[in-house]
């Protein structure tokens, strides 16, 4: 928020929004596409319907977006205050679960800046041997609920239990920090909406090809399709390095391509 409100916003719109909009429809096409090859008729309306409701998996990226914009609207407000709020209208949508899920993730979108402002303290004291016990107890426990068919997702009376997780992977990564393992999965981060994007559409059309051409055991399908996944992502930021048009399906560049091009094209008429 330092770069000043209109950078701000316009960064979010660049990286988040645009692809939203981008792989939402790649993400539909991609289903129509599906659905002819096995043919059946792709319904135009209920495609519609289903990614206004947030079905698609971009859901999470639009999520994302609404999270960062009310971030520098309520900047003003002090976070926790904020997170309680949050988790109050979460556990009042009960019935509506759309809305306790933005809610309940903005929570933690607002968690997630508080740690941040405290990172170095909250590493030291997540790094002992005790608190990390205690975390993964806490982790552990929503987990086990959920294990015998109890609904913990998105639950703010759960939240307790999502905290302990998020603070135990804290303190695992601050285990690894400096090593080969550190830096690799650091890479993945930084280019994580590439990965995010990617991974879902090339598995769905991987599944539905292995379902067409072989009948394999299912272990063998989720271990191939999770290889896809991940080498998808690595593959889109291979092939993204540099001016690459490619960056154009996952961030609206700062200077729109063409008028860079049609700059040099310019600059190199005028030194020949």
């Amino acid at each position: 928020m330092d770069k000043g409100s209109r950078t701000y916003a316009m960064g979010k719109l660049r990286m988040i929004a645009w692809p939203y909009v981008v792989w939402t429809l790649i993400s539909v096409a991609v289903v129509v596409a599906g659905r002819w090859f096995v043919g059946n008729e792709p319904d135009a309306g209920g495609l519609f319907l289903s990614v206004l409701r947030q079905e698609s998996y971009t859901w999470f990226l639009l999520y994302i977006l609404c999270f960062y914009l009310l971030a520098l609207a309520l900047r003003q407000v002090p976070r926790l205050p904020l997170v309680f709020a949050a988790l109050v209208v979460a556990a009042l949508a009960n019935d509506y679960e759309y809305v306790q899920r933005f809610w309940y993730l903005f929570a933690f979108f607002i968690i997630g800046d508080v740690i941040n402002q405290k990172a170095l303290v909250v590493v030291g004291w997540v790094g002992k041997a005790w608190v990390l016990a205690a975390c993964a107890a806490g982790a552990g426990a929503s987990f086990s609920y959920s294990a015998f068919g109890g609904e913990a997702r998105y639950s703010p009376v759960w939240v307790w239990s999502t905290v302990a997780g998020v603070l135990l992977m804290i303190g695992l990564a601050s285990k690894i920090q400096g090593t080969a393992t550190s830096r690799r999965l650091a890479a993945i981060g930084r280019e994580s909406i590439k990965y995010y994007t990617v991974h879902f559409v090339v598995m769905f059309v991987t599944v539905r090809l292995l379902v067409v051409v072989a009948d394999l055991p299912s272990v063998v399908v989720v271990l191939l399709v999770l290889l896809v996944g991940i080498g998808s992502g690595a593959l889109a930021t291979a092939l993204t390095r540099g001016d690459s048009l490619l960056n154009l399906l996952f961030a609206w560049p700062r200077r729109p391509w063409f008028r860079v091009t049609n700059r040099t094209a310019a600059g190199s008429r005028s030194d020949k």
